[in-house]
């Protein structure tokens, strides 16, 4: 994080004597070397330090320079010269000023890191806004587009008797008149040279407020306010709340601003809560809300796959919206990651059985895939769902332009209780002596008593489903009592015998699998991405 000379005055245990040129300027300053003459010694956001006894016979001094003794006689110079910084007593040791001011670095790169942090893992708004008050060291307040309070940091709270903050809690907004839009405007339209935050008139004896606003076009999102309680805010701290606000940014944009078009709000609002995997709550419902859903509403989430080359056209995302036209509040697309998502809620959830005809008629004009994940009725699970719904499109296509997660759920969860336990130990024994009489005798039994247990024991679809007849069916089922007597008519049997039959030839495909030479592997990876054959057999 860089630093302005004033920042770095506030932090030192020795007294200054003078004080020459802009010191509460523009945050510039990434670190601090000892000036030498002659070597090129005037680096870009660099400070400087040296003795005035070594100086006196130099000819150019940085821009940026710290100098131990020469008292009034350094300052006149250095003015003279245009220089930025101060003057420091001439018995003040040079390692210990470098030692405090490398600290002071790095105290604020630590500052910044929390509050990043907090930021990209999505932490609740508090979380944001105690990590803002330990820059200013005071406490911080962020109020809506009407002033409404949205939160406030724990840390420096005002004390109980600061009538100000005790009535905004009261009215849950703000109090404290805000710096207009339109004084805003008159201030200069050099960034570089003039801060953005502002102090707000407040009077009475009332603590100074400074106040930066997030701003959208010409309307304000969100603005927020530091309020000094034990430590005074001064002028420069404004170039802090000027860089901490630009941090903040996107998030805030994401979060709160109710002023983009309602298309891209809805995109916005999905991208934010796929992008983190944990989510602010009060943003979550309060978002939800001004797009008419609910957290608890129907969901369901469709990935399109482009070929490369199509993957940042702007007209794909409107057609696959078009898919879903007659529930146009009920969907929304959005582009992530290399994917076209689409979002169904309630109603399109319900339309998407009949809307597969159209869907699959734009999947084949443009060359691409659609995976659809599982419908769920949690919001909150959004970042797990998408996670999910990536699957079908990471193993073999099979000539299928849409692809399930339901088909490879069964694949999935083996595979990852199997990471966790042997899941074999856990199959019924019937089933296991039924696997180890086909690996002896080549016989295909287990996939037989499933596909049986399956269908309800309805040896008519059981039959169908295996392409055999109703007295091949019958013949093979004695088989395997014989091979393994079981008990079908008990309910808990029953369910256990099936998922051990399906865990089995899962964990043996996985192993025949292994076995294979890897050219035979290619589309079982599931980190090879698949091609787009122009051709594809619709599903």
């Amino acid at each position: 994080m860089k630093l302005n000379l004033q920042m770095i005055m506030d932090h030192l245990s020795f007294p200054i004597e003078y004080i020459y040129g802009n010191t509460d300027g523009p945050m510039e300053l990434t670190s601090i070397y000892p000036f030498i003459s002659g070597l090129g010694s005037d680096a870009p956001g660099i400070v400087y330090i040296a003795q005035w006894d070594h100086l006196q016979d130099v000819g150019g001094y940085p821009k940026n320079l710290i100098c131990i003794g020469g008292g009034d006689d350094a300052r006149a110079v250095l003015t003279d010269q245009s220089r930025n910084g101060f003057v420091l007593a001439g018995s003040t040791d040079v390692l210990t000023i470098l030692r405090e001011i490398q600290e002071t670095f790095t105290k604020y790169n630590s500052l910044e890191r929390k509050l990043l942090g907090a930021l990209l893992a999505n932490e609740p708004i508090r979380s944001v806004l105690n990590a803002c008050a330990m820059f200013l060291e005071c406490h911080v307040s962020l109020y809506a587009s009407d002033f409404a309070l949205i939160g406030y940091s724990d840390n420096f709270q005002p004390p109980d008797d600061d009538v100000v903050w005790q009535k905004t809690l009261a009215a849950k907004r703000s109090i404290v008149p805000m710096v207009p839009r339109e004084k805003v405007r008159m201030l200069p339209n050099n960034p570089k040279n003039f801060p953005r935050s502002t102090f707000l008139d407040v009077g009475g004896g009332v603590p100074r407020h400074l106040n930066i606003a997030f701003d959208y076009g010409d309307m304000r999102v969100a603005t927020l306010i530091f309020c000094e309680v034990k430590k005074p805010l001064s002028e420069h701290h404004q170039w802090v709340a000027d860089y901490i606000a630009d941090l903040m940014h996107p998030i805030i944009m994401e979060r709160y601003n109710t002023f983009l078009s309602t298309r891209n709000y809805f995109r916005t609002s999905v991208a934010t809560a796929l992008r983190y995997a944990t989510t602010d709550s009060t943003f979550l419902h309060t978002n939800l809300a001004r797009l008419g859903w609910n957290a608890g509403d129907d969901y369901q989430i469709l990935l399109v796959r482009l070929p490369p080359e199509d993957r940042n056209v702007s007209h794909y995302l409107y057609n696959y919206e078009n898919v879903f036209a007659g529930a146009y509040s009920d969907c929304v697309a959005l582009r992530y990651e290399d994917f076209i998502l689409i979002l169904l809620h309630n109603g399109a959830c319900e339309m998407l059985n009949q809307c597969l005809p159209a869907l699959k008629k734009q999947l084949s004009m443009d060359s691409a895939l659609c995976s659809v994940g599982l419908r769920f009725c949690d919001f909150g699970q959004m970042k797990m769902q998408f996670d999910l719904a990536t699957l079908p499109l990471r193993i073999s296509t099979k000539g299928r332009r849409i692809l399930y997660y339901r088909d490879v759920m069964e694949t999935h969860l083996i595979n990852e209780l199997s990471s966790c336990f042997p899941v074999r130990h856990t199959c019924h024994h019937a089933a296991i002596r039924v696997q180890e009489y086909d690996a002896a005798n080549g016989t295909d039994f287990l996939l037989t008593l499933e596909t049986y247990l399956m269908n309800n024991k309805s040896l008519m679809t059981a039959s169908e489903k295996l392409f055999i007849h109703r007295s091949t069916l019958t013949y093979r089922l004695k088989s395997i009592e014989k091979i393994a007597p079981m008990q079908l008519d008990d309910p808990s049997e029953r369910l256990h015998i099936l998922l051990s039959c399906i865990a089995l030839r899962i964990v043996n495909k996985n192993v025949t699998s292994a076995s294979q030479p890897k050219y035979m592997e290619k589309n079982r990876d599931p980190h090879i991405q698949t091609d787009y054959p122009k051709n594809h057999v619709d599903s």
